[in-house]
């Protein structure tokens, strides 16, 4: 009994997905003949898969046999080159068709990046070919490191995540505006689309209003507050030079999620996996197409005072409600007062009134609207009364 009966003996008992060998035929086949064993003929793409796995899992012990064999690096690198070039002519020689399989240069060379003068970018440490987990350990590369990389040079960005800050936008700001620079013809280099949500206030404003001013952003954001269906995170970098990547995990656009924070996020390639690719880009397609997401472009401007009214409705910080004052007389010409309520006061108005978590604009009475008890804002609510005065009510927890 050789080595490899031995072994095809041993093999456990559970699940596969991969070829036969040849010394296990016999043993595979009585198997199944007493309904021990499933084996099947593999269609036409799972004998290519199949293959390319076993030749793939083979390679790197083939080139270190021929290594072993010679000395020094210069006569390894020859004698690995010229096992894959026998291996193509061996291809080549039985083909019928008359193709022509290219050849590779001798030495090998590898190329990074085509670029204008003086313009070299910078290429991510984790490559455009192999999938990589970020994990936040100080070990790896940094997730904030390798997006800023990627940004460098690509052709379109699609960006997915629940939640945008101004903290995670200014480690990016700079990268970015590089990027959607204008060129000769005065069109940005890449193009981003960009879709986000207004749930439970942790997008801001500030940080919406600076991606949606920059040139060739598109940006969409779910107003809806009271769905939380939204929590999938994914850059999805475009490239035409067919080495696009992928990024998926649990990091929103926030400095926590992209430096501090324990994140895990997978990072997988076009040439890998395009499959793979390809299904999470037909998917950003479908929800940029969703009507659930209004077009902000720029944020505030566009959606106006609905907009302004789903952020505070979700709790917002006291600069973010000093900014939303400015813009609003700006747009709307109302006389602006800010009032911090209690979550208790909060909680009794949406109760109370039927609230939405839409309704947090409310108009008081001018000598009324100094001081804000449960019982008033239920009243004026409920009355709806017409006054001169805007009083824009929020918790004074962002989150609740």
């Amino acid at each position: 009994m050789n080595s490899h009966e031995s072994k095809s003996k041993l093999l456990p008992q559970g699940l596969y997905e991969r070829l036969v060998y040849a010394d296990e035929v016999d043993q595979l086949q009585a198997l199944a003949d007493t309904h021990c064993a499933l084996v099947d003929q593999p269609t036409q793409t799972q004998r290519r898969e199949h293959l390319i796995h076993e030749v793939s899992s083979r390679l790197p012990e083939l080139l270190d046999i021929v290594a072993n064999a010679t000395e020094g690096r210069i006569e390894q690198a020859r004698a690995e080159l010229k096992l894959i070039a026998h291996l193509i002519r061996e291809a080549r020689l039985n083909a019928n068709d008359g193709s022509e399989l290219r050849a590779l240069a001798d030495p090998l060379r590898l190329l990074l990046a085509l670029h204008p003068p003086n313009a070299v970018p910078s290429i991510p440490l984790t490559g455009l070919r192999r999938p990589w987990l970020f994990t936040s350990a100080r070990s790896d590369p940094s997730l904030l490191g390798e997006l800023r990389a990627e940004l460098g040079a690509v052709d379109h960005v699609d960006i997915l995540v629940s939640f945008i800050t101004w903290s995670g936008v200014r480690k990016l700001i700079d990268v970015l505006r590089m990027a959607t620079a204008l060129d000769a013809q005065g069109l940005p280099r890449t193009r981003f689309r960009i879709l986000t949500t207004t749930y439970i206030g942790a997008t801001e404003a500030r940080a919406v209003d600076a991606l949606a001013e920059l040139p060739g952003v598109e940006l969409r954001i779910s107003l809806d507050g009271r769905r939380t269906r939204l929590h999938a995170k994914a850059w999805i970098f475009h490239r035409r030079t067919g080495f696009g990547t992928a990024f998926v995990g649990s990091a929103n656009l926030s400095e926590s999620a992209l430096i501090g924070g324990i994140e895990w996020t997978v990072k997988f390639t076009e040439a890998a996996d395009s499959d793979l690719f390809s299904a999470a880009a037909a998917h950003f397609e479908t929800l940029w197409n969703d009507g659930d997401f209004n077009c902000t472009t720029p944020a505030m401007r566009c959606n106006g005072k609905r907009l302004l009214k789903h952020f505070a409705s979700n709790g917002i910080s006291q600069d973010e409600a000093m900014e939303m004052k400015s813009q609003l007389r700006s747009i709307h010409g109302l006389n602006f007062a800010l009032k911090r309520i209690s979550l208790k006061c909060w909680s009794a108005l949406h109760q109370s009134v039927g609230m939405d978590g839409g309704a947090t604009l409310l108009l008081l009475p001018q000598e009324r609207g100094k001081r804000l008890s449960p019982r008033l804002i239920i009243n004026v609510a409920r009355a709806k009364r017409g006054v001169r005065h805007a009083c824009y009510l929020f918790p004074i927890a962002s989150r609740f």
